[in-house]
């Protein structure tokens, strides 16, 4: 647990600390196969605000020569510093960061045998990490030993890209963003937080019971029902629970397709539910969208269907197959 201390030793800091060089935060990222790595610091300040999560790749760790990583566990991050700013060999509990004018007593830190580092490892959402994101001046004060101040340019934005990097590997992951680091959540299904975007999206999450994977096309985007305002179809097919199957119907081929529509979807807090083989918007000669799903090759054949889909429209109560 970080303390938070306000005191008169802010005017002492400001007399005994050592300017570090001027620098500006940089962030940088890497893959190795393994492991997805965000990283932000002002070096030639050897200061990093660092974490890690599962590449794409999954390759074994052993193979790429990162079996010794220290791994972050899920929305984590690594505050880390040299030797040169904090000296000693051994756990230290008597390190101060002051953030502007806001002391923080920091956990006791261990100093890492293989990197030659001081590490101390964060919640992203931790609330000293979101003031040193914004904070104007830094100053570490470690016990008795030399103050430094230290660089401030640039860190918001390089420790956002740092944070993101690992976030969009946690996401891919499976591993959910906890609602205290929504900034660094995707768009629903790449676009804005619109109600009915919202509204398909909780969806998942009470359809599989928990977290899920979804991809880049679980949510289609149009105006089925003319009235100009984003509706939106959750196709389940876009969508992996990772607890367990989804409560939707997904079977070897039909699969369920939910349908948010702005007009309706409000009063009813429902969406219009539908299983298809497939499912995609078509523009329709009246400016509106119409939902195109594909059927079973049983009913494809039992009705002479060329392409094996039917085209429905909203009639303003309902979907209706356009003749």
């Amino acid at each position: 647990m970080i303390r938070i201390l306000r005191r008169a030793a802010a005017i002492y800091l400001a007399l005994v600390a050592t300017v570090a060089p001027a620098q500006v935060w940089v962030a940088s990222k890497a893959d190795d196969g393994a492991y997805v790595y965000g990283s932000a610091s002002p070096e030639p300040v050897q200061l990093w605000l660092s974490c890690n999560a599962p590449s794409a790749t999954r390759l074994p760790p052993l193979q790429v020569g990162a079996h010794e990583e220290t791994v972050s566990a899920p929305y984590t991050i690594r505050l880390e510093f040299s030797n040169a700013l904090i000296p000693g060999i051994g756990p230290r509990a008597d390190i101060h960061l002051w953030v502007g004018q806001t002391a923080y007593l920091l956990p006791q830190l261990a100093l890492n045998e293989m990197t030659g580092v001081w590490e101390l490892t964060l919640s992203m959402a931790d609330p000293m990490l979101t003031a040193m994101r914004a904070a104007d001046r830094l100053v570490l004060a470690p016990g008795r030993d030399q103050a430094w101040e230290l660089p401030v340019q640039g860190l918001a934005g390089a420790a956002k890209t740092a944070m993101q990097t690992c976030v969009d590997a946690w996401i891919s992951a499976g591993f959910e963003v906890p609602p205290a680091l929504s900034e660094f959540a995707p768009a629903y299904g790449g676009g804005a937080a619109t109600p009915m975007r919202v509204a398909a999206d909780a969806a998942v999450s009470a359809g599989c019971n928990g977290p899920a994977t979804r991809g880049p096309e679980y949510l289609l985007a149009g105006n089925i029902d003319g009235d100009g305002t984003e509706d939106i179809i959750l196709d389940w097919r876009a969508v992996e629970c990772l607890s367990g199957p989804p409560r939707p119907y997904c079977g070897a081929s039909m699969c369920s397709a939910e349908i948010f529509l702005s007009s309706a979807y409000p009063r009813s807090g429902r969406s219009e539910d539908w299983l298809a083989l497939g499912v995609e918007l078509v523009p329709l000669s009246n400016g509106n969208d119409g939902v195109r799903m594909g059927v079973s090759q049983a009913t494809c054949a039992e009705r002479g269907l060329a392409e094996c889909a039917l085209l429905y429209y909203w009639d303003g109560l309902r979907l209706r197959e356009l003749p």
